[in-house]
Parts: C-alpha cells; sequence; structure tokens
C-alpha cells in the first residue's frame, strides 16, 4: 500500500507539487491570518506598520523618514505593507494576507530549492515540514520582517542554484 504511494507520488510532475505545496500553504496561512484579525487584537503600535501609514500619508514613492525611530527599517517590506494597505485599507487584515502569501512562498520555494539538490521523496519531506512549521503559522499574523526574510533568503537560494554562472 506504502509503496503504491509512493510510487503514485513519484509520477507526479514537480512543477504540480509545487503548487499544491504553494496552494496548500495559502489556504492554511490565509485561513489562520483571517482567524487572527477577527479573534485576536492586533498589537498597539508596530514600526513595519506605522511606516506604512506614513507613506500613503505622504503619497510618496520614497518617503522621509525624518523621524530617527523609523530610520531602522528597510525600504521594501514598508512599500509592500503600504501597498497592501491602499488595496486593503488602513487597518491589519490585507497586511496579514500579504504576509500569508510570503509564507506560503517560502514552502513553494523550499520545495523548488530542494528539488535542485536532493531527490523528489526528500524534497517532499521538506515541503510538508515548511508546510507545517509553526513559526510560519506565528509570524503570518504580522507586518514584520520574520516572514520575508525568509522568503528572500530561500529565494535567493534558489535562484542562485536554478540559475547558471558563467565562468571566466
Amino acid at each position: 500500500m506504502i509503496k503504491k504511494i509512493i510510487d503514485r507520488i513519484g509520477q507526479i510532475s514537480d512543477k504540480k507539487i509545487a503548487f499544491s505545496f504553494l496552494f496548500l500553504a495559502l489556504i492554511l496561512r490565509g485561513s489562520y491570518a483571517i482567524y487572527y484579525f477577527y479573534f485576536q487584537s492586533p498589537t498597539e503600535t508596530n514600526l513595519y506598520y506605522e511606516l506604512a501609514q506614513e507613506i500613503i500619508n505622504q503619497g510618496k514613492f520614497f518617503y522621509n523618514t525624518s523621524n530617527s525611530y523609523y530610520d531602522v527599517v528597510g525600504p521594501v517590506i514598508p512599500w509592500v505593507n503600504a501597498l497592501a494597505m491602499l488595496i486593503f485599507g488602513k487597518n491589519y487584515f490585507g497586511l496579514y494576507l500579504v504576509t500569508a502569501l510570503g509564507s506560503a512562498l517560502v514552502t513553494f520555494f523550499t520545495y523548488k530549492t530542494a528539488r535542485l539538490i536532493i531527490d523528489k521523496k526528500t524534497s517532499l519531506l521538506a515541503g510538508l515540514w515548511s508546510l507545517f512549521y509553526l513559526s510560519y503559522f506565528y509570524y503570518t499574523p504580522s507586518p514584520g520582517k520574520d516572514i520575508w526574510m525568509s522568503f528572500f533568503m530561500i529565494y535567493i537560494i534558489y535562484m542562485s542554484g536554478s540559475v547558471p554562472i558563467k565562468c571566466i
């Protein structure tokens, strides 16, 4: 019975498996983000949330950070958060959903990166681990850098392994 399941999984294309992981992770983490938004109270202050509001209020792509409190944050995440707030409104709901997407992409690229260096069975275990990793759930309802740092690290590793580098 288990041998048949393993053989059947071996016949499924990597693309289908990777997008299945993406879809499942997006459903699980998106559901958790929605649950958290409606049943938990968000933090009173969050630097990334405040900075995204400041970007929207200034209405400029290159925003002014005359307050030294804002200088410790890099530019990408506040822009992503500001865009989410423009689309979903100035609350945490959109930020949670966008972070859930980033978290789902971590799972997607974990599987894809594992497939670059190891066999399909072990890559499936890596994808399953990433799908149910509790820290990804914990940081999903957060507009901060935690999920995005994981995403950019795994994405950079994936891109460095999938793009051939020409040596001189």
